[in-house]
């Protein structure tokens, strides 16, 4: 577990911060850009941006699960059911 069990509340309140203050905070800047310089420099400025978030996502990826024990690979047949619903 990555956060406390005390500390799950104030941990989902700033998850649910990030994105309305992310999108506050990136159109005052994209804003401040487009005035400042013209569409071209931001869209440049704006796939920048994406491609850095590409790039940092493809390296930040989880290592591949493992494969489960033997013992469990071999579990018995699921269970049927008994009779039919509806």
């Amino acid at each position: 577990m990555l956060v406390a069990r005390q500390r799950r509340g104030a941990s989902f309140s700033r998850l649910s911060l990030a994105s309305p203050l992310g999108a506050v905070v990136g159109g005052f800047a994209v804003g401040l850009l487009l005035k400042w310089s013209g569409y071209s420099v931001m869209f440049g400025v704006l796939a920048f941006v994406w491609a850095g978030l590409l790039v940092i996502g493809l390296l930040l990826r989880p290592p591949p699960a493992t494969a489960p024990p033997k013992a469990m690979a071999a579990s018995p047949a699921p269970a049927r059911l008994v009779r039919r619903f509806g």
